[in-house]
C-alpha cells in the first residue's frame, strides 16, 4: 500500500485491476471513481476500505498534440 500512496503523492491516475475503479490524490483527498459511484477518502479511509485491491498506473496514451490541434484548424479554415 505504500507504493500506492507514493505514486498518487505523485500525481498518478491509478486503476484496480480487480474493479473498474480509477483513483487519483487531489491535495489531502484520494478521489475514487467508478462507473456507478464515486468517493472523496482521507488516505486512511482509503488504506483500510481498498487494502486487498491491486492497482497499475495508467499510462497516458494520448494527450493534446498541439501540432495535430494546428494542422486540423489550418485544413478546417482552408476546406469549411
Amino acid at each position: 500500500m505504500n507504493a500506492v500512496q507514493n505514486k498518487l503523492q505523485d500525481q498518478y491516475t491509478l486503476r484496480s485491476v480487480e474493479q473498474p475503479i480509477l483513483i487519483r490524490q487531489k491535495d489531502d483527498r484520494i478521489l475514487i471513481s467508478h462507473p456507478q459511484w464515486h468517493l472523496s477518502l482521507s488516505m486512511q479511509e482509503f488504506k483500510t476500505l481498498f487494502r486487498e485491491l491491486h492497482f497499475v498506473v495508467v499510462e497516458q496514451e494520448d494527450g493534446i498534440d498541439e501540432e495535430k490541434d494546428v494542422d486540423y484548424y489550418a485544413w478546417r479554415n482552408k476546406y469549411l
